[in-house]
């Protein structure tokens, strides 16, 4: 089984396009909803907050990112009508309360947000999981699934991981799946 996980974690890394990010990927779940943040690396570096919608009659839909000022994440909460994404010193909320149309609000705002579902990390500091989602009202079945695998190479260890929203029907099979991250990270033996 270990085996296969390894093949199909290296099949996926290398098939679909290739994300360059760093290793914080923070992300909470809200009832039908997705949120998590990267900073990207590339022509132009700009950390964003990415919402993925999920539903039985939506399926799995990306919306537009939000762009976010630089700053290190340590935390995000997804509520009903917020996402708190929490600094160092300060926090940052994005209105959801048009889901479509998300808003990056004044930082110092005292909103309260009620955690709605998961928190953690979906990238390299994430433990390989299934995690189960609320879908709301609509049923279906949707689960954040992370698979991660490691082996020897000349330079060192190459971790890989790939994190996926999927969909599944009421026979377990994968109906939709939408990739939110993948990457290597090389550690060095010395």
């Amino acid at each position: 089984m270990r085996t296969m996980t390894v093949l199909l974690i290296l099949l996926a890394a290398f098939s679909g396009v290739f994300v360059l990010a760093d290793s914080d990927g923070y992300f909470c779940t809200g009832n039908g909803y997705l949120a998590y943040e990267m900073r990207w690396v590339g022509e132009k570096s700009s950390h964003i907050l990415t919402i993925v919608r999920f539903g039985k009659d939506i399926g799995i839909e990306q919306l537009a990112p939000v762009e976010l000022e630089e700053f290190q994440t340590h935390g995000m909460t997804c509520g009903r009508d917020f996402i708190k994404i929490s600094a160092w010193s300060d926090s940052y909320y994005v209105d959801i309360s048009d889901i479509d149309n998300p808003t990056l609000v004044a930082d110092d705002l005292a909103h309260e947000v009620t955690s709605a579902g998961h928190q953690g990390n979906l990238g390299h500091g994430s433990d390989e999981s299934v995690l189960d989602l609320k879908a709301g009202d609509t049923g279906g079945r949707f689960q954040l699934v992370i698979l991660k695998a490691s082996h020897p190479s000349q330079r060192g260890i190459e971790h890989f991981t790939v994190t996926e929203l999927i969909q599944r029907d009421s026979r377990e099979e994968i109906l939709r799946r939408h990739r939110l991250f993948t990457g290597i990270f090389l550690e060095t033996i010395d």
